[in-house]
Order: structure tokens, then C-alpha cells, then sequence
């Protein structure tokens, strides 16, 4: 065959100098330092670190695919981890990029689904924008507490429900251009003083 007009070029087969070729391997991490390097398989060359690609957050006893250049390690990805110990919140393995660096995900759409509880939770802020759609919360008990302020405004508000009770500590204000009170049956009004006018 005439290769003459084939642009191809061989992969290397060695590198110059004492340098080796990359290798992808399999092993145990089992020692994990508090600048989050990752001794694997008690081997004391070289620690690893996490690479950017590798999302899930490696742990002690976790089975991973390391990358090795030379004394350069680097943790691909998690397979498995080895412990057998049942499922649970402090087990919870963590989606992280090394450095704590921040994380964005697009998506025309994105779903979200857990069999039991979604938490969220932030030191600072959290921001939930439908600029020009719908934002629906449904939930068989809602509870909202708040240290500070609540504010809410909208052109239309209203509540419905079959027992409506609201207490305020010190004050209570109701104002409108015209405010309409009415019920079925009686309305009471009670206080030490009522002023009227």
C-alpha cells in the first residue's frame, strides 16, 4: 500500500532521556494528608492529587484510576470504595473540584430527584431566579423562619385557607386605597380602647 499521501504520524514509543510514558493504573488510597494528597497503595515515591476532571471527592479506602508521569500523580476517578459500611448522611461522598474552586452547571433542562431529602444550605446567599416562568413549591407542611426581615411584594397576593391566624407582638397595620371586611356569620372586634373615625 501507498502511504506517500497519508498524514499520519506514529505514536512515540519511548520518550528521551530518563522520562517514562504515562500510565493509567488502578490502586487503594490509603493515606489522605490535610492538603488533600492522596497516598495510594502505601507507595512513598509521590502523593497524588485530585485532577480537575475527577468530581467525586476521593476518600480513604476508595479504588481509584491514577494517572503517573514520571513523580506526577494524578486521582482520574473513583470507582468504588471499599468500606462495606451501610449508607448514611455522614458517609455521603462530596461533588468537589480541587482548591474548593466554584462549580457551574448549563443545561436546557435540569433535574434534581432524591428518594428521601434534599438539603441546601449556604453561609451567605441563596438565589432562586424564574424571571419568565413559574416558581411552584408544593409540600405537605411548609415552615418559613426568619431572623430579621421578610419582605414580599407582588402586584397580586392571595391567601387562602381554612384557618388563618396571625399575631404580631407590638403592631399590626392594614392599610389599602379601599379595604373591604366582610364574613358569613359575626365579626368581632375587641381591645381596652377603640377608635373609630
Amino acid at each position: 500500500m501507498n502511504n506517500k499521501h497519508n498524514n499520519i504520524t506514529p505514536l512515540p514509543t519511548a520518550l528521551s532521556g530518563n522520562a517514562m510514558l504515562p500510565q493509567s493504573q488502578i490502586g487503594i488510597i490509603t493515606q489522605v494528608s490535610h492538603d488533600e494528597l492522596y497516598q495510594i497503595d502505601n507507595t512513598p515515591i509521590s502523593c497524588a492529587k485530585q485532577a480537575l476532571s475527577c468530581l467525586v471527592k476521593p476518600q480513604l479506602g476508595d479504588k481509584v484510576i491514577y494517572w503517573q508521569l514520571n513523580d506526577e500523580k494524578w486521582v482520574l476517578a473513583v470507582l468504588e470504595n471499599t468500606h462495606t459500611a451501610p449508607a448514611s448522611d455522614a458517609s455521603a461522598r462530596s461533588i468537589s473540584l480541587p482548591n474548593q474552586q466554584a462549580i457551574n452547571i448549563e443545561a436546557d433542562k435540569l433535574s434534581v430527584t432524591a428518594r428521601k431529602r434534599i438539603a441546601l444550605s449556604s453561609l451567605e446567599d441563596i438565589q432562586i431566579n424564574a424571571a419568565m416562568g413559574k416558581l411552584s413549591i408544593s409540600a405537605a407542611r411548609c415552615y418559613q423562619s426568619i431572623r430579621e426581615s421578610l419582605v414580599q411584594m407582588s402586584k397580586q397576593f392571595i391567601q387562602r385557607g381554612e384557618y388563618v391566624d396571625q399575631q404580631a407582638s407590638k403592631l399590626m397595620k392594614s392599610h389599602a386605597g379601599h379595604h373591604v371586611m366582610t364574613a358569613d356569620h359575626d365579626i368581632k372586634v375587641d381591645a381596652d380602647r377603640i377608635n373609630m373615625g
